[in-house]
């Protein structure tokens, strides 16, 4: 397997459990994730399902994936942009 591929999937993995991470920090409730990336013509490779006791509940896990997303993509834009630097 390419690098590049190789690269991708640790970025993709990374902000997976981030997002989970997200959702349970604020103790979000049925969290999952949809792997869509056998579908044809879609946008979004993975989708998190999640629910909350309220509206304030679910505003705060949004926020909190956020944060955290922002957070874990700068650290992972600190990783080498080329293959072989």
């Amino acid at each position: 397997m390419p690098e590049i591929f190789m690269l991708l999937e640790v970025i993709i993995s990374t902000l997976l459990e981030t997002i989970i991470k997200g959702i349970r920090q604020i103790k979000g409730e049925d969290s999952t994730i949809l792997d869509l990336t056998q579908i044809e013509n879609i946008i979004f490779g993975y989708s998190s399902v999640y629910s909350g006791s309220s509206s304030t509940q679910i505003s705060a896990i949004a926020a909190s994936l956020e944060e955290q997303v922002f957070r874990n993509t700068r650290e992972l834009m600190d990783l080498p942009m080329c293959i072989g630097c």
